[in-house]
C-alpha cells in the first residue's frame, strides 16, 4: 500500500518547479522531505494531495490511479497539513479541528459522535485538549501550528502530507510531536517537509532531497545524508567534524 508520484512535472508559465519526479511513501513509513526554500517541496505536496494538476506524469494511490477516485474519496484517504493562515472569524479550536474532518463529514447531517471523538483525540496528541473552546485566532504562533497539525490528524487518513509540521515548535515539544508521528505511522504513510537534519536522521525512515526540480536522492537517512548530497541540497559546501556529530556548512 502506498501513495506513488510518477514522472511528476510541474512547472508555472515556461518556469519548470519539479521535472520528472518518481517517488513513493509506503504505508508504516516516515519520510522527510528536505531542500532549500523554493526547491518545489509544498509543490510537490501539493500535486501528491491533488490539489495541483501536474503538467505530466501522475499519481497512483494504493495501486490504482488518482483520477479513479472522487475528489471526496481521495480526500477522504489524503490528510493534509498545509501552511494555514489563522481564522479571521471566532472559529473554537475545536471547530477549526473539525474542518480536519470535512471530507468524512456526512453530507447533510454534520458532525456525528465518531467526528467529535476523532477532534478529541487529536487535539490531545497535540496537547491542546484543554484549550478546546478558545478562539483559535487567539493562539500563539506555536499552538496555531499544532491546531493544523490536529486538523490533520482528525481525519484519520490513511496517508498524511505535513508542510512543515514542528517549524514553530520549541525543541523538546517537536521532538515530543515527531516521536507522536512515528508511533502513528504504524497506521498510515507520512511525509514531513522539513528542513532540521537531526531531526531527519532522529525521526525519519527515508529522506527525499529535492533541489533544481529534481529528486536527486532518496533512502536511508544514515546513508543519503552525506556532506556531498547535503552540498548539493543547499548549495554550498559541507563538512563533517570528527568531533562533532553535526554538519558545518560553508
Amino acid at each position: 500500500m502506498s501513495l506513488q508520484a510518477q514522472n511528476l512535472t510541474f512547472g508555472y508559465g515556461k518556469k519548470i518547479i519539479l521535472n520528472n519526479i518518481s517517488a513513493t511513501l509506503g504505508k508504516g513509513k516516515v519520510v522527510f522531505l528536505l531542500g532549500e526554500n523554493g526547491s518545489g517541496k509544498t509543490t510537490l505536496l501539493k500535486l501528491l494531495a491533488r490539489l495541483l494538476v501536474p503538467h505530466q506524469g501522475g499519481i497512483l494511490l494504493d495501486g490504482n490511479a488518482a483520477e479513479r477516485f472522487s475528489r471526496r474519496e481521495y480526500a477522504q484517504k489524503i490528510g493534509v497539513m498545509s501552511q494555514t493562515p489563522r481564522p479571521t472569524l471566532d472559529f473554537s479550536v475545536a471547530e477549526f479541528c473539525l474542518i480536519g474532518r470535512n471530507a468524512k463529514l456526512g453530507r447533510f447531517g454534520g458532525a456525528q459522535k465518531a467526528d467529535l471523538d476523532a477532534v478529541d483525540r487529536a487535539l490531545r496528541m497535540v496537547g491542546l485538549s484543554e484549550k478546546s473552546a478558545e478562539a483559535a485566532r487567539w493562539l500563539s504562533g506555536g499552538e496555531f501550528q499544532r491546531l493544523a497539525l490536529a486538523a490533520a490528524l482528525a481525519l484519520g487518513s490513511d496517508y498524511l502530507l505535513l508542510d512543515e509540521p514542528v517549524s514553530a515548535q520549541d525543541p523538546p515539544r517537536a521532538r515530543e510531536l515527531l516521536s507522536m508521528l512515528r508511533r502513528l505511522a504504524g497506521h498510515c504513510g507520512i511525509l514531513v517537509i522539513a528542513h532540521d537534519l537531526d531531526l531527519a536522521v532522529q525521526f525519519s525512515d527515508e529522506v527525499w532531497l529535492l533541489a533544481d526540480g529534481e529528486l536527486f536522492a532518496a533512502g536511508n537517512p544514515q546513508t543519503v545524508l552525506t556532506p556531498e548530497n547535503i552540498g548539493k541540497l543547499y548549495h554550498c559546501r559541507v563538512t563533517r567534524e570528527l568531533s562533532h556529530p553535526g554538519f558545518l556548512f560553508h
